[in-house]
């Protein structure tokens, strides 16, 4: 599994004008990436785009089976389904927090230090 954060300018105000046909300014957004596979194939992914320039949430999910081709996508805002297509497979028709998959917040917050600090300034710079 991948539980991934990054804060970018990645939309203006609407899920149609994120990543590609957004227009760069100072109102970073976060987004949060989770993944999980099974046996490096069957998979699935959920992102969240908020805050910055959005006035409300985007969601979006992926599926794919073994051949790694897409077997689903959906994109949300706030509420409202904009996109669906396709079905994922077992056991990925669940959300990933519902399959019990952990999330950042499972990480012991120490350990989660740790790994910033390697990943920040490499394994020489956290000896502890």
């Amino acid at each position: 599994f991948l539980n991934w954060e990054l804060e970018a300018d990645l939309c203006d105000t609407g899920a149609e004008t994120c990543f590609e046909k957004n227009t760069p300014d100072a109102n970073p957004e976060f987004l949060e990436l989770r993944a999980a596979f099974v046996n490096k194939r069957v998979g699935r992914a959920e992102a969240t785009v908020s805050g910055g320039d959005l006035t409300s949430s985007v969601r979006v999910v992926e599926c794919w089976d073994e051949a790694i081709d897409r077997t689903y996508a959906s994109v949300s805002e706030g509420d409202q389904l904009l996109i669906e297509e396709g079905a994922c497979a077992a056991p990925f028709e669940q959300d990933l927090a519902d399959l019990g998959v952990p999330g950042l917040q499972d990480v012991d917050a120490e350990m989660l230090a740790k790994m910033d600090c390697v990943a920040t300034n490499g394994v020489g710079a956290c000896d502890d």
